[in-house]
């Protein structure tokens, strides 16, 4: 099997018992060891520099995701969904790679650096690990997974982290790629949302731990601020008093208030906000991490109204592979509508590992392969205007894939769930990176 978590921690400790008994000299499945005179010269130089394939051998792909959110667990089927259709179908077979099978590595990242650090090690004793895909939380990837993988020379290529810091020159590693957007853009185009709509003053409340919403909420400021608007940053770390935040953000006296805190302290917040006549009427709008049917649901008719930001899911209905195609085989495979908006960037993050580790590999199909680790990366970095679910990506040396992104805002209870069909656009706007670069 494919995906079989207690079996694969079998084959993997039997690995381990292996590698300890021959002294660090060989690996079990697709690992470095002896390396053919018909390897390339790179491959013979330094073994740990390529993948090696044997014949019947399966490539590993790791994945690393929080799949006790929705967005990880979109993520997850979206990534299965891509090892099926290797053959071009969608038919629950999955496909070859290269004439090899893709099994699939499977850790969590807890949306947490504590858990991920635990998760990447396992990852990592698996020799033959040519890529991973992940994370879900951009918390578990900056100065953490980013890190370790980039030191491998392994592509990390997340369908989920936005945080600006993650792709920021100053701070990326270098095997690092993303396919979701960057939060810059998504911060424009709420501020510009919010000066359409003439709100200047406009409070955030953001968690100073966690990199997504202090990004996020710290480039909303930024941009609010070009737009001649005010910001104020109200701190909302994890396991805060909801009582305690909302108090504070009512003494800004907002005409917007923005949440980029997760769940389930978001809908804490909101369910207070919304409660307290001093802000009942306030406009509120929450980001794509809290922007999902259990907010609609734990708030009922106090979610009324409420705004949500996220990707502009019309592009989706115009894209006839996915309407026709990827979407009834979604539903086969999770019984459900897409719960979230990463299923569409995890099955692009895939599709991207799979074209590179085609464009790095030397050997016949089936056959032995060499997968070269340096042109992976080299690969990678050369996808241009790749027509993915998500859009066009074109991969930059900063890991950025995702250079030109629509992004909308809701109004619930028209929000883009799974059980919404129509979700109530008010606002949508493109921007590229290239924009906002010229901009600062």
């Amino acid at each position: 099997m494919r995906r079989a978590s207690a079996r694969r921690q079998v084959a993997w400790a039997v690995a381990a018992a292996v590698v300890v008994a021959v002294g660090l000299s060989g690996s079990a499945g697709a690992a470095s060891g002896p390396v053919a005179s018909a390897a390339p010269k790179a491959c013979r130089r330094d073994p740990s520099a390529c993948v090696r394939v044997g014949i019947g051998q399966p490539i590993y792909i790791g994945t690393l995701l929080d799949r006790t959110q929705l967005n990880g667990r979109d993520s997850s089927t979206a990534i299965d969904l891509a090892v099926d259709y290797l053959d071009g179908q969608f038919n629950g077979v999955d496909g070859t790679l290269l004439g090899h099978r893709v099994v699939l590595l499977d850790q969590e990242d807890g949306c947490s650096a504590a858990t991920t650090r635990v998760s990447q090690q396992q990852l990592l004793s698996e020799p033959g690990l040519v890529a991973v895909i992940g994370t879900t939380c951009s918390s578990a990837a900056l100065g953490v997974a980013d890190a370790a993988f980039s030191e491998k020379h392994i592509p990390l290529v997340s369908p989920a982290n936005t945080a600006p810091g993650l792709t920021d020159p100053a701070k990326h590693q270098s095997y690092y790629f993303r396919t979701s957007w960057n939060d810059k853009i998504q911060a424009a185009v709420d501020a510009n949302f919010a000066a359409s709509r003439k709100w200047s003053q406009l409070t955030v409340v953001s968690n100073p731990d966690d990199s997504y919403s202090s990004q996020l909420g710290q480039a909303f400021v930024d941009a609010a601020r070009r737009n001649q608007g005010r910001g104020t940053v109200v701190d909302g770390p994890k396991g805060a008093d909801p009582q305690a935040v909302a108090a504070a953000v009512a003494a800004t006296d907002p005409e917007m208030i923005y949440l980029t805190i997760l769940p389930p302290l978001c809908i804490d917040v909101a369910r207070v906000l919304r409660s307290d006549p001093a802000t009942a009427n306030v406009p509120m709008l929450v980001s794509e991490g809290c922007a999902d049917e259990n907010f609609l649901q734990k708030l009922g008719p106090l979610s009324d109204g409420v705004y949500a930001s996220g990707p502009d899911f019309s592009f989706y209905g115009e894209n006839d592979f996915y309407r026709t195609a990827f979407l009834d085989a979604y539903r086969r495979r999770a019984g459900n509508d897409p719960p979230t908006a990463f299923h569409a960037q995890a099955f692009d993050a895939a599709q991207l590992v799979f074209d590179a580790i085609r464009r790095a590999s030397s050997g016949k199909p089936g056959g032995e392969l060499y997968i070269e680790r340096r042109k992976l990366r080299t690969a990678l970095l050369r996808t241009t205007n790749y027509p993915g679910l998500s859009g066009l990506l074109t991969c930059t040396e900063d890991g950025d894939c995702a250079q030109d992104v629509r992004i909308a805002i809701y109004e619930a209870p028209g929000w883009p769930t799974a059980s919404q069909a129509s979700p109530d656009k008010v606002f949508s706007q493109s921007l590229s990176l290239a924009q906002l670069r010229a901009a600062d």
